[in-house]
């Protein structure tokens, strides 16, 4: 979840009055290559048992699962099923770093394994530097006390040194121009030194009352997609970072007494001289994070598989009881857990951490790592409006699956990450009992039925709660007119039309169709296409409402 405290408020406005209360490793056996979901054997984690499937098979199958039976046209993965590691190449990434909160800066040497996977040859690579937005020189960064990042003694294993040049448009984007082209399949190792500036910004990047956020703080390789580099803008609403799956290893040295939370797992640590040194490895993740602090408490418990490590800051603490908050908390991600490794497939990390701190935001996502804004676990000393807290909780592990494990373009295709992650809260909130507070206003089929517009007009659609200018899902975050009619479709829209398509085909349907997705895109970059590839295969094109809706809600499907 990303949104601008502007925006977001205009949506909790609009909630309100409707009487809502919504907004916003573990070791596996590697399997078959899980993008094969015609002839996939998928282990179902809590029966044991293997369902195989047929890629010629063309009739209708019914899958027995536990609870009810499942009519789809192929045989979907069980409930529960493992998510597995990729067994091929991967990108890796090699960091020793060092934190320095009194210069506000961190930096090191990076040695960063990677390959072409396109079939074109690169004879430059394109890489991010979010950083430098934050210099009073680039697009953010005004009275925030950032800078651009300086890069230094880029080298190529087979090109050697190598010099670079930013975007004239955008200083978060550089060009560097191979001396010796990347042919498809070829392997290279590009390494460099970099400092970075961490603003001033109370947000999911900056410092704040002894916190900070240092996310997206590296150079890192953009998506090579479609014969082009994608580099889309910045926006401080939505997101536009966009990468490959890859192994973290990283050494991290910080002052002594400072705690740290951090995508992946805490190897070992070691003190010496007032260094606190830290080693972590985050494999098969899309970037790595990390949030630091010398007033970080950390609570920890152990949900299922996963390490749940929970922190607040005590120069920055929620005005609430602690405790309290911590109960809570936990008991969000236990319902969390439970219902989206059930429902999604089995999160295949060892730890997640969940932070509290005072971010522009509900909540933000990372691999392994959530940040949970301050004025929402503010929310818990209101009984009537609780369940804010649990909706940005339970929404941003939901990007756990849906922004990591299977990634998309944020920028160009926001609704693949935020919608479904927005699906997840109704799902929650059933499993908790909480349903009244769902779709019962939120997406009701009295109030906002998108299967009830004319038929004959596949563009039109009934304006029960939002009132839009645009009504399309699919858009990219540039082509909404603005924040809240982006926010109005990607979290509202994309929710009333996943609900819809449950109640029309049914939830274990629907649910069986996703366990797909998860399955034939896990741990790759996918788009619109290959969601309704998916969809399609296991529940073919019969059903007219449904096939309405699509098109009144997409403007990117043929």
């Amino acid at each position: 979840m990303r949104k601008s405290m502007c925006a977001a408020a205009a949506v909790v406005m609009l909630i309100n009055a409707f009487c809502l209360t919504s907004c916003s490793p573990g070791k596996v056996t590697p399997k078959p290559d899980p993008s094969d979901t015609s002839g996939t054997t998928v282990t179902a984690a809590a029966s044991e048992t293997t369902t195989e499937t047929s890629a010629e098979e063309t009739t209708e199958a019914t899958t027995e699962t536990s609870e009810t039976s499942i009519q789809t046209l192929v045989t979907p993965p069980d409930k529960g099923c493992q998510i597995a590691f990729p067994t091929g190449d991967v990108y890796n990434y090699d960091m020793d770093l060092k934190f320095d909160p009194d210069k506000k800066t961190v930096g090191g040497h990076v040695v960063f394994e990677y390959f072409n996977d396109s079939e074109d040859t690169w004879k430059k690579l394109c890489m991010r530097d979010y950083p430098s937005l934050f210099a009073e020189d680039g697009s953010h960064g005004k009275n925030s006390d950032g800078g651009i990042t300086e890069i230094e003694n880029i080298e190529d294993d087979k090109c050697g040194k190598l010099k670079y040049k930013r975007d004239k448009e955008d200083v978060s984007v550089l060009w560097i121009d191979l001396s010796e082209p990347l042919k498809p399949g070829e392997k290279r190792v590009l390494s460099y030194d970099f400092t970075a500036k961490i603003p001033a910004v109370a947000d999911r990047f900056g410092y704040y009352k002894d916190i900070y956020n240092v996310t997206n703080f590296y150079p890192i390789l953009a998506e090579y997609r479609d014969g082009a580099w994608s580099h889309e803008t910045f926006s401080d609403t939505g997101e536009c970072f966009y990468s490959e799956i890859s192994n973290y290893k990283v050494k991290l040295d910080v002052p002594s007494g400072y705690i740290v939370a951090s995508s992946g797992e805490e190897i070992d640590s070691s003190e010496k001289d007032g260094i606190l040194t830290y080693n972590f490895e985050a494999p098969f993740v899309r970037d790595f994070v990390f949030c630091a602090g010398d007033k970080l408490k950390k609570e920890q418990k152990q949900l299922g598989d996963v390490m749940v490590n929970v922190y607040y800051n005590e120069a920055d603490k929620p005005d609430i009881d602690l405790d309290k908050l911590v109960e809570k908390t936990y008991k969000t991600a236990d319902i969390s857990l439970t219902t989206y490794n059930s429902e999604f497939g089995k999160y295949p990390y060892d730890e997640l951490d969940i932070l509290y701190a005072t971010i522009a935001a509900g909540g933000m996502e990372y691999p392994n790592l959530v940040i949970i804004d301050n004025s929402e676990a503010e929310t818990l000393a209101d009984d009537a409006h609780v369940v804010h807290l649990e909706m940005d909780i339970c929404h941003e592990i939901a990007h756990q699956w849906f922004m990591n494990i299977v990634g998309s373009d944020s920028g160009r295709e926001p609704w693949l990450d935020e919608t479904l992650a927005s699906y997840a809260e109704i799902l929650y909130l059933q499993e908790s009992g909480q349903e009244e507070n769902s779709h019962i206003t939120w997406v009701s089929r009295e109030r906002f039925d998108l299967s009830a517009a004319d038929e004959s007009k596949p563009d039109s659609m009934p304006h029960g709660m939002f009132e839009t200018d645009t009504d399309y899902i699919d858009l990219a975050i540039d082509e909404y007119k603005d924040d809240f009619n982006y926010i109005n479709n990607i979290y509202g829209l994309g929710k009333a039309f996943m609900y819809q398509t449950e109640q029309l085909i049914g939830k274990e349907e629907l649910h069986a169709v996703i366990r797909a997705y998860v399955q034939a895109n896990a741990f790759k970059n996918a788009d619109t296409e290959d969601f309704f590839e998916v969809f399609y295969k296991y529940l073919g094109h019969d059903n007219d409402k449904v096939e309405n809706m699509i098109d009144m809600m997409f403007s990117t499907l043929d």
